[in-house]
């Protein structure tokens, strides 16, 4: 048995999803049987783990994999929105009557401080107020749409 890629690496935004595939392919003149693909949380860049549930495969059990031929099997990642920007990392194990395979998965969440302001459009107040005094011109607000805190 044999895996297209021992190790993948993406960068994916919070609130986005991606995509990729493993060909998994029965080298020799054996019959891959009950070809099983699993995620495993596991730390394997000092960092993050990821969460299983960012993760699904699919298919992720192939009753039989003819000798020379491949199947196709496709991950499917979504990270949550206001998931912490970092390294996240864990580990799909393939396995069947061929043995194990390994393929290392590490996603980094990149920092996000993107905002909007409400209200956004013409703002337009006339107030004056003396040079010692302080005063309120309106109310305005901040809305935090990316995945770290943000201060003015």
């Amino acid at each position: 048995m044999n895996l297209s890629n021992s190790s993948i690496n993406r960068t994916i935004q919070h609130a986005r999803n991606d995509s990729f595939d493993i060909n998994i392919t029965s080298t020799g003149t054996d019959t891959l049987i009950n070809t099983n693909a699993t995620f495993y949380e596991q730390n394997l860049t000092s960092s993050m783990t990821l969460n299983s549930s960012w993760i699904s495969i699919n298919p992720n059990f192939t009753s039989t994999i003819a000798a020379g031929s491949s199947r196709t099997y496709t991950v499917n990642l979504s990270i949550p929105i206001r998931t912490d920007p970092g390294n996240y990392s864990g580990t799909i194990n393939v396995t069947s009557n061929g043995g194990n395979k390994y393929l290392n998965l590490t996603v980094t969440v990149p920092s996000n401080g993107s905002w909007y302001l409400v209200p956004s459009t013409n703002f337009s107040y006339n107030r004056s107020f003396a040079l010692t005094s302080a005063g309120e011109i309106g109310n305005f607000t901040l809305v935090n749409l990316g995945n770290i805190n943000m201060s003015f």
